[in-house]
């Protein structure tokens, strides 16, 4: 939680907010339509529609909203099929929304329909695959954002049940419909730095499985993930920050379920 210069209210880490609203900008040229989803607060909404962006704003629980501004608040449940029409923003801003979903992968889905061509998604999440979370998950089991068993007796929506690594989170992107344009974090703690005494060693055990793989495609593919994946935001980055891009000739290919 941030308490942002002009008094509103971040349900994020530390510089998280500033960094998305940056990056949009740097993307995505104001007066056009961008969805916050989920909004919590409203801060991304409030900013951007003073900004000049048609900012549409979308949550589940509709008490937590209190950006005002006249940005028009969407109720619907992000486990379920988004409630616009395809191709209805240029821009979807995700920030701290992803991890708290049954089916994170059926939500990227989601937003490269609801996306036109070449549109923008931004996704801000908790890094699980910064070197200071996986030592704290090689010792105890839980990543950082994640330090304690999730509470099974009274399930909330303020859980992450299902924190995605960057590998993860840059497959279920190329698979739906996108391509990474821009790997970033809001912030590098001072508790991570000691962390990068891992680096060498991390130089070596990503790649090695890599050199194993026979498929001539996934190779190439291979030495760009390496590289992402040894970035510093990727490696150090409290919260990860992922822009891609909508590619406007891709068909999504259906999944077909084993068995089927």
């Amino acid at each position: 939680m941030e308490i942002l210069d002009d008094g509103l209210i971040a349900a994020t880490s530390k510089g998280t907010v500033r960094r998305v609203i940056s990056i949009v900008r740097e993307y995505v040229p104001s007066r056009l339509r961008v969805l916050d989803a989920p909004a919590g607060p409203g801060a991304v909404s409030k900013i951007l529609s003073t900004q000049g962006y048609a900012a549409t704003a979308l949550d589940l629980d509709a008490t937590a909203f209190h950006s005002g501004g006249g940005t028009p608040l969407v109720i619907a449940d992000m486990n379920e099929r988004l409630p616009f029409e395809a191709e209805s923003f240029e821009c979807v801003v995700c920030v701290d929304g992803i991890e708290h979903l049954e089916n994170p992968f059926a939500l990227i889905r989601e937003f490269e329909r609801v996306l036109t061509p070449s549109g923008h998604l931004l996704i801000a999440t908790p890094n699980i695959s910064a070197f200071r979370s996986r030592i704290r998950y090689l010792l105890t089991g839980f990543h950082n954002k994640a330090k304690k068993p999730l509470v099974e007796d009274r399930p909330t929506l303020a859980q992450h049940i299902n924190l995605m690594s960057f590998p993860t989170l840059r497959y279920a992107l190329h698979r739906f419909g996108f391509k990474i344009v821009k790997v970033s974090a809001n912030r590098v703690k001072w508790q991570a730095l000691p962390s990068m005494l891992l680096y060498p060693l991390a130089l070596l055990t990503t790649g090695w499985p890599m050199r194993r793989e026979r498929h001539p495609g996934q190779r190439k593919l291979n030495r760009d993930i390496y590289s992402q994946c040894l970035s510093w935001p990727v490696c150090m980055g409290e919260t990860l920050i992922v822009v891609a891009v909508k590619k406007s000739d891709t068909t999504v290919v259906p999944t077909i379920l084993p068995g089927a």
